[in-house]
């Protein structure tokens, strides 16, 4: 799943307990060099430890109880926000009836996720320890980008929405 999120109350982007996940400064990645992306794992297991150190994210939304685990670099905004949700994939349960999701382009599912991170700047010790779990890879590179792949890229298409947004499909 691809979300894009817009700030729409700097103020509130700015304040506790969202200002722990650099939002505002993501949003405003334009000016503040911070990576606009984020990137969302799921546990295999509801009781799995992630693969990173974390911190506890309970936004007034989530039911009493559940919480998101974030990446305790979550500050360093050069680098994308990483979180873990508590939760299998939505179409989980879906796949296991048998049932296939249905995409209007024809696409069946992401098989590759890269991330541009800066060149000029040292890595900390979470996107080696997201890219160990095989869900996405890091290229250093000048600018931010997300790169996302489609049924492993067979077809050659692509399309890059470039500079309106910092993304590009392979499929």
């Amino acid at each position: 799943m691809l979300e894009l999120i817009w700030v729409h109350d700097e103020p509130e982007a700015r304040a506790s307990p969202g200002a722990r996940l650099g939002t505002h400064d993501r949003w405003r990645h334009r000016w503040t060099g911070a990576s606009p992306f984020g990137l969302c794992l799921r546990r295999t297991e509801e009781s799995a430890t992630p693969p990173l150190e974390t911190w506890r994210y309970q936004p007034a939304y989530l039911p009493a109880g559940v919480a998101i685990d974030v990446a305790a670099t979550s500050l360093v905004t050069r680098e994308p926000l990483i979180f873990v949700v508590p939760t299998r994939r939505p179409d989980a349960a879906r796949r296991v009836a048998g049932q296939t999701l249905i995409h209007a382009a024809g696409l069946r599912e992401v098989t590759a996720v890269r991330i541009g991170v800066p060149e000029s700047e040292p890595l900390t010790a979470t996107l080696p320890a997201v890219e160990a779990t095989g869900v996405a890879t890091f290229r250093r590179e000048a600018a931010p980008r997300l790169e996302l792949g489609f049924d492993g890229e067979r077809q050659g298409g692509a399309a890059d929405f470039r500079p309106d947004l910092s993304l590009v499909f392979r499929w």
